[in-house]
């Protein structure tokens, strides 16, 4: 229980977002308001560190409770890269985004306040972690496509790799190409230096 695993940032995420209908707005006659739900997962790809205190590396078994204490306070933690350490993924964020869009589809000219999406901040206590990259979402970008697999049964969905560091957007068709690039990437060589 003593023997603590610590796991750093590398700027490496999953990115998963799925698109819901909300049906059950007012309408007045064939014109009625559109909702959709974005719910968006977001995973980070965290390397092992090395945790050293006072210039040594600690072993949290040889720590006395006053030691154990002043660590935990965080009191000149010094951390990096294990080499060989191990990998995981963490889920750093889970929640959704409400946009609707006033007169959706209308045929006849319409002022254009009226065919613009607006999010809306609905309270909600499903919202796990806070987004580490709110500036990367899938949905409005001209350059994501959302899939819809099982034969068209299943939510529209976009998956992404994201590298914060070089900025660099991989899109990721299937649920079986996300597995294989998450399990590639964290048995990766070079983050194993």
């Amino acid at each position: 229980m003593d023997d603590i695993n610590v796991y750093g940032e590398t700027g490496i995420f999953i990115i998963k977002e799925q698109i819901f209908s909300k049906n059950g707005l007012p309408s007045i006659g064939h014109f009625s308001p559109s909702a959709v739900q974005i719910q968006r997962y977001v995973y980070q790809l965290r390397k092992e560190q090395e945790v050293f205190w006072e210039g040594r590396k600690v072993d949290y078994t040889q720590l006395g409770i006053w030691e154990k204490f002043k660590i935990l306070m965080g009191n000149d933690l010094v951390s990096r890269d294990k080499q060989g350490g191990s990998t995981l993924y963490s889920l750093e964020f889970a929640g959704f985004e409400t946009r609707i869009t006033p007169l959706d589809g209308a045929k006849a000219p319409l002022p254009e306040f009226l065919g613009k999406s607006y999010k809306i901040n609905v309270p909600t206590p499903y919202i796990y972690g806070q987004d580490p990259i709110p500036e990367m979402k899938l949905y409005g970008r001209k350059d994501v496509s959302f899939i819809m697999s099982n034969g068209g049964q299943s939510a529209p969905t976009a998956m992404a790799k994201y590298n914060k560091t070089t900025k660099n957007l991989i899109m990721i068709r299937t649920e079986l190409e996300m597995k294989n690039l998450m399990l590639s990437l964290s048995s990766a060589k070079e983050l194993k230096k």
